[in-house]
């Protein structure tokens, strides 16, 4: 990895929340808001910009882990804010603490993990799977 990623590196991204991105189970909208895994869809993506310029050519990487605590709504057409901000980097990890806004009102907080492996070591995994 290269280096400069360092604790309180940040990177976001922002979605207009949408019908397809509410709650749905068994074919039906359950709330008309924002799911869960939408959010943490969203924070992953977060989690990769801060970490995509870093990469060496011979590098790539992959979550590992995810915590997403959903702590209120954003219906259809809000826009969200996903916010990551480096917590941790050692050796081939990357931790990232996220936060999700509505405005300036915070809808979720959570971590998320990244490890970083040479491609040749991530595909042997991906032929295992």
């Amino acid at each position: 990895m290269k280096d400069g990623l360092v604790p309180g590196a940040q990177a976001e991204v922002s979605f207009e929340v949408t019908d397809a991105m509410c709650p749905i189970f068994d074919a039906v909208v359950v709330h008309p808001v924002c799911a869960t895994w939408t959010l943490v869809q969203y924070m992953e993506v977060a989690g990769r910009k801060v970490l995509i310029e870093h990469l060496e050519s011979d590098e790539e990487g992959v979550g590992s882990r995810v915590i997403c605590d959903h702590l209120g709504t954003a219906k259809i057409g809000r826009t969200v804010r996903v916010v990551a901000t480096v917590a941790d980097v050692t050796g081939h990890e990357l931790v990232c603490d996220l936060a999700a806004f509505v405005g300036e009102r915070k809808i979720a907080r959570g971590q998320t993990v990244q490890r970083i492996l040479p491609r040749p070591a991530l595909e042997r995994i991906f032929k295992r799977g």
